[in-house]
């Protein structure tokens, strides 16, 4: 068989598998929980036990031409693996990704072993490059970075304004009021300035809670 011909074959079985694995994906909400399971699943242990070279398959899929539906499944079994073993080789591959590809590493990417804020940091330093990593980042720990998010809405690029100022609600306090007045003011990017009022309402909710 020529070697063209043999990498394509092994690529098939390999989608085949991962096909199968996608049947063992936890619900959204019980991925923490039920992961286990998931690993322990017989597709899930036969590819654990190939090792270096499952880690390999995985990255040249996700670095191709993958179908969202099975991103996820890849994603979610890679976070078993260490992460010094894919991790550079993953960002790059965030480099380039358009959204569909980004919103299915949900499921796995912040259960890889690495420390959260390192993660975060990684991302926010890719969101000039591409923005679409920071549909990722909708969660409190980008509260550290409160800062890189306010620059990437002011720069009024789309989508990164836009995609900023999602993740800016994970990071309000009272002294945000006038920087999202401004921003909510913006006739040019009205999908922005929605979200700016948004962000203000959660803020005058909040104040009369107290």
């Amino acid at each position: 068989m020529p070697l063209e011909n043999y990498n394509k074959h092994f690529m098939n079985e390999f989608i085949k598998d991962m096909e199968e694995l996608r049947q063992e994906l936890p619900e959204p909400f019980f991925v923490k929980k039920r992961i286990g399971e998931f690993y322990n699943s017989a597709v899930a242990r036969k590819m654990i036990e190939d090792g270096p070279l499952t880690v390999n398959n995985i990255l040249e899929y996700l670095g191709e031409n993958p179908r969202p539906g099975l991103v996820a499944p890849a994603v979610l079994l890679l976070s078993f693996f260490d992460p010094q073993q894919f991790y550079s080789r993953l960002l790059e591959i965030l480099r380039y990704a358009g959204r569909p590809i980004i919103e299915a590493f949900e499921f796995g990417f912040w259960l890889i072993r690495l420390d959260e804020k390192k993660i975060a940091a990684d991302l926010v330093k890719l969101a000039n490059e591409n923005a679409n990593v920071l549909l990722l980042l909708q969660r409190p720990v980008i509260k550290a970075f409160k800062k890189d998010l306010q620059k990437f809405i002011e720069s009024r690029r789309m989508p990164l304004s836009l995609y900023a100022i999602y993740c800016y609600k994970y990071t309000l306090d009272k002294a945000d009021v006038f920087f999202l007045e401004k921003i909510s003011r913006w006739e040019d990017l009205p999908d922005v300035a929605v979200e700016a009022d948004i962000c203000l309402k959660r803020l005058y909710t909040s104040s009369d809670d107290e």
